[in-house]
């Protein structure tokens, strides 16, 4: 079973509505559960695409603000969601403790699901504070995604 409340305190945000947060927790597979009724057989997946999104627009209206050239802003945004980078964020962080396997590996955490988990609690984050890009970036300064410069 996911755990809300550590994974509420590894990233140094209190949820209003916790059923983002679970939802990012799941692992896609055939263990994966329902949420309000709905099947999640994709587990975070949906939340995942959502995350991606708000975490590039997050960067990047961050960076729009500096005097700094496209191609930096480019550069830094690809780097800061590459896949290998946010997967060793959540390992690094011990997300892996937090996430609902998929029971057929056993207890680890693939590469592809601790990036989608990253993407989808940085996506629970965004539909939790009501779209609020600031929270978004400070989460992610939280986590270890972005420095200060380059976040808030």
């Amino acid at each position: 079973m996911a755990d809300t409340t550590g994974a509420q305190a590894l990233i140094d945000y209190q949820f209003n509505d916790i059923a983002p947060l679970w939802e990012a927790l799941q692992a896609p597979g055939p263990d994966a559960t329902t949420l309000s009724g709905q099947p999640l057989p994709r587990g975070n997946m949906r939340l995942a695409l959502l995350g991606d999104s708000v975490l590039k627009t997050a960067l990047l209206e961050g960076w729009y603000h500096t005097k700094e050239t496209t191609e930096e802003g480019h550069s830094k945004a690809s780097v800061a969601t590459g896949n290998n980078h946010l997967a060793n964020v959540g390992n690094y962080l011990g997300l892996g403790d937090f996430v609902n396997k998929n029971r057929s590996q056993g207890n680890v955490v693939p590469t592809r699901v601790m990036t989608a988990t990253v993407e989808a609690i940085i996506g629970a984050v965004f539909l939790d504070s009501n779209h609020n890009f600031t929270t978004v970036r400070q989460v992610m300064q939280n986590i270890g995604l972005v420095d200060s410069e380059m976040g808030a």
